[in-house]
């Protein structure tokens, strides 16, 4: 185990899982859980506090301001606490449990069950989700759990507003179309087209108002592959385009000169592939992360 995690589980008396990678027990009087995979840069840290609502937008601000310096990619406050994603060492992640363990105390944050901020006693179990392991009434973990079951149901049940989900998927491919352009007229065909073209698509597919549902997932891969791949032989239209007006010869005379080339039909197709595999990997693991968010909290809740 990394020498620094192992002085962490001590010094705090955390329990460890060595199999699933997981810990959880208590930080400065406030319970926390999280992962802990020592070859890999991506970790979760939660604390599984009480936070009243006057004071989450203190906690956001907080969290926000310190991103930067522990690498924390993704910070969230859920029913049950506060969830970072962090990518980094684990000597910063050690000191980011830290410095939100003293915020919270700074804020006077209620450190018992992280439903009601009430002492745990009777009545209080190990739970978990997919926001970590922690101690709480088990009545008030019942009444979040049959929150959250709701929540989802009326988030399936909403209407998804796809005219316009369909036009901000557009507009993020689009963005990564006019990139593919700039690297091609500097000669080279890039993966980065094709990384914004996903992401930004995506991305802009929820906040248009779209449903994150297969459906998403089926018109990313349509829209991108039709897009990108107009955009491509568009390139070299335009570029073929202008070399025939420079030596004085039409479009039709050009093409007919080029295809009669075996190293340009081998150049194109070379083209193509790439781009195709560019396109196909960048795609499968926007895809990968979609079908994670997809995943119901309600399925992960589980009393141990």
């Amino acid at each position: 185990m990394n020498k620094i995690i192992s002085a962490f589980l001590q010094e705090h008396s955390l329990t460890y899982n060595s199999k699933e990678k997981l810990l959880h027990g208590s930080i400065h009087g406030y319970q926390a859980s999280g992962s802990v995979q020592t070859f890999s840069n991506m970790n979760v840290l939660s604390f599984h506090v009480c936070l009243p609502e006057e004071r989450q937008g203190e906690a956001n601000q907080f969290l926000a301001g310190i991103s930067k310096t522990y690498g924390i990619r993704e910070f969230r406050i859920e029913g049950d606490g506060i969830v970072c994603v962090l990518m980094t060492s684990m000597k910063k992640y050690v000191a980011c449990a830290d410095a939100l363990a003293n915020f919270l105390g700074g804020i006077e944050a209620k450190g018992g069950c992280p439903f009601c901020g009430e002492e745990l006693g009777e009545g209080a179990r190990l739970v978990g989700s997919a926001n970590g392991i922690y101690v709480a009434h088990e009545k008030c973990f019942d009444e979040y759990v049959e929150k959250v079951k709701n929540d989802e149901a009326a988030a399936k049940a909403a209407p998804s507003n796809l005219p316009k989900a369909l036009g901000g998927m557009v507009l993020g491919v689009l963005a990564g179309c006019v990139l593919w352009v700039i690297f091609f007229a500097l000669g080279f065909i890039s993966w980065w087209a094709p990384v914004v073209s996903g992401f930004l698509g995506a991305f802009l597919w929820d906040k248009f108002g779209g449903k994150n549902d297969k459906v998403k997932i089926i018109c990313m891969w349509a829209i991108s592959l039709v897009l990108l791949t107009l955009t491509l032989f568009l390139s070299y239209y335009v570029d073929i385009l202008n070399a025939a007006n420079e030596v004085g010869v039409t479009m039709r005379e050009a093409l007919e000169i080029l295809f009669a080339d075996p190293e340009f039909k081998s150049a194109l197709l070379q083209d193509v592939i790439i781009s195709y595999i560019f396109i196909a990997v960048a795609n499968a693991v926007v895809t990968v992360q979609i079908v994670q968010t997809q995943k119901l909290l309600s399925k992960t809740f589980r009393k141990l």
